[in-house]
């Protein structure tokens, strides 16, 4: 504020105004909290008492502090800028000499100036703060999809683990199923055991199958097909037996028993291990089923379908009796995997020329029913082979 003697809050005109004495306003000098518009308010009081329009753009035109300057910008509304007169501007500088105006004017241009420092601080403020928003967004946004992710993994790990644990449940309560009936086999056992002259009544159902030796002179093919019969007929036992083969040790002693020497000599150390009661950690197949597929991976690595079909294609009935001739030519068919009609097919262009002849006269199937060509065939060989016979008796 001014330190002059005039009330620096009224507005007094100096001495040779160009339009008159002044009146005195009385205008109150704003507070530290106002707006443009009381600004505008208290501006046009303090210029109306001329009797020439005097324009805020005349100010303008004067030296003024900047603060000043922005003061008078700010509430200038005017939209069409005109052009200053010189009186105007005579006008202008004695407003704006007078010390009242100054200590109105002056004092709310620093406060504006402040004020707009402060706006133009929480512009910045603002524009930092919606930034700092986008960013929050783009991070809350990028939070929510992978919680979303996170939610399906969860969704689909728990559909897998509801699954597994059915699974673990049904593979207990077979546990517990086989675990009792082995209980209750196992108990019959003990209590045959432990009576006088019961344990001599046990007889085996199946028979042993022929001691398989792996040195059979055969082809390798058809060693193959001797050693998957005889394991059918030890598994056989294992099954329809099962008082005889309650432990597992019993299992694997039995079935090497019917081994040749020449296998027996490279497992017989394992096997003493297995005989001697040892501990099962020591033993080399802790299972009979283990040791049946030791086995299987020795004797049974021959392709039987590649082999029959190769056989196959050199197999002829020629003077083969016919039941001799359709038990290999079925054999060689059912290893290779056909189906009727191919069966039909082979048949038919397997058999001698003297049946192929006989056929000829037949009513004969459908080229797929091999059943009943079988049948035919049969019985038109039977035919042949008895009139051979009676023919031979009569010579």
């Amino acid at each position: 504020m001014s330190n002059d003697d005039s009330d620096p809050a009224t507005f007094s005109p100096a001495a040779g105004s160009v339009s008159g004495d002044l009146l005195d306003l009385g205008v109150p000098l704003p507070g530290t909290s106002f707006n443009l518009d009381d600004v505008r308010e208290v501006f046009d009081d303090v210029v109306s008492t001329f009797d020439t329009t005097v324009c805020r753009a005349a100010l303008l035109e004067l030296p003024q502090s900047a603060a000043v300057k922005d003061l008078i910008a700010g509430i200038d509304d005017d939209e069409d800028k005109q052009v200053v007169p010189r009186e105007h501007l005579a006008d202008a500088a004695i407003i704006a000499d007078h010390p009242a105006f100054r200590s109105i004017i002056a004092p709310l241009g620093r406060l504006h100036h402040t004020n707009l420092a402060f706006y133009d601080d929480v512009a910045s403020d603002l524009e930092r703060s919606e930034q700092e928003l986008q960013t929050a967004r783009a991070v809350a946004n990028a939070a929510q999809d992978n919680f979303d992710q996170k939610n399906l993994d969860y969704v689909n790990l728990e559909t897998s683990y509801n699954s597994l644990r059915k699974k673990h449940d049904d593979l207990v309560a077979d546990y517990n199923a086989l675990k009792s009936h082995s209980a209750n086999i196992r108990a019959l056992y003990d209590n045959l055991a432990k009576t006088p002259g019961k344990m001599s009544s046990l007889r085996q159902t199946v028979e042993n199958p022929p001691i398989f030796t792996g040195k059979e002179n055969v082809s390798a093919a058809r060693r193959c097909e001797i050693f998957k019969a005889w394991r059918f007929r030890i598994l056989s036992q294992w099954k329809c037996d099962p008082l005889l083969y309650v432990d597992e040790d019993v299992k694997i002693i039995r079935t090497a028993m019917l081994l040749g020497p020449e296998i027996l000599s490279g497992i017989q150390d394992d096997l003493d291990v297995i005989q001697s009661g040892g501990d099962k950690d020591t033993w080399r197949w802790k299972t009979g089923v283990e040791f049946m597929e030791y086995l299987v991976t020795r004797f049974q690595n021959v392709n039987l379908k590649m082999d029959a079909s190769r056989r196959l294609e050199e197999f002829y009935m020629r003077n083969m009796s016919f039941s001799e001739f359709e038990l290999e030519l079925t054999n060689l068919m059912n290893l290779c995997g056909l189906d009727d009609s191919m069966k039909v097919h082979h048949l038919r262009n397997k058999i001698n020329k003297r049946l192929r002849d006989a056929l000829a006269h037949r009513d004969l199937p459908e080229a797929n029913d091999f059943k009943k060509w079988l049948t035919v065939c049969r019985t038109v060989a039977g035919n042949l082979e008895d009139a051979d016979h009676r023919h031979k008796m009569t010579s």
